[in-house]
């Protein structure tokens, strides 16, 4: 496995192999941190992080994975606790990924970062519509001020719930309509 590991690295020299490593690791970390959070996306980087890190760990196998913690204890039903309690977690997750220096561990918060996103998209999920689907654009992420003033607003039209939300009651404002039409097509494409 040591032969894999330096054809891998391309030297034997234990510490060139050691800046390389670092360098890849903080490549990785900007395509995951500059990007949506979307498998399909970030399949093929997740596959070759696994790859650098298989190669490395064979030549370092002291390095030690930790436990990492992040939930999403978000309520269904209400909005702006829902997306609060989800941009905390995001940017907690986020927060760990942009200081993270093992590959094992960067491995478990992209996809800590995957899942969370996928299961906020599961709160706005709504059925949609083939001619609806053209304009979207599951990678574009709206700014989340943006999305916040819109719950603040549909909050003051007396919109509280998804489920309003879900049936256009009380005149939601537009960014969250196309932010329920991009997490609905991010959920069942992707």
């Amino acid at each position: 496995m040591e032969t894999a590991a330096r054809n891998y690295f391309k030297t034997s020299d234990l510490e060139e192999i050691a800046e390389t490593y670092e360098q890849e690791i903080f490549e990785f970390k900007q395509f995951f941190l500059s990007k949506a959070p979307i498998y399909k996306l970030f399949k093929s980087r997740l596959n070759k992080l696994q790859i650098l890190q298989s190669a490395f760990d064979s030549l370092h196998p002291i390095q030690k994975s930790v436990e990492i913690d992040v939930s999403f204890p978000a309520e269904e039903n209400n909005i702006l606790d829902s997306y609060k309690a989800f941009q905390a977690a995001k940017s907690k997750t986020r927060l760990l990924i942009s200081n993270e220096l093992n590959g094992t561990n960067l491995l478990q918060l992209v996809q800590i970062l995957i899942e969370l996103e996928k299961h906020n998209a599961q709160f706005w999920l709504i059925s949609i519509e083939l001619e609806e689907m053209d304009s979207i654009v599951v990678s574009k992420e709206p700014n989340p001020i943006d999305v916040l003033n819109g719950i603040k607003e549909y909050q003051q039209n007396g919109g509280k719930t998804f489920q309003q939300l879900k049936r256009n009651e009380n005149n939601p404002p537009i960014v969250l309509v196309q932010e329920m039409k991009r997490l609905s097509l991010l959920f069942k494409k992707f």
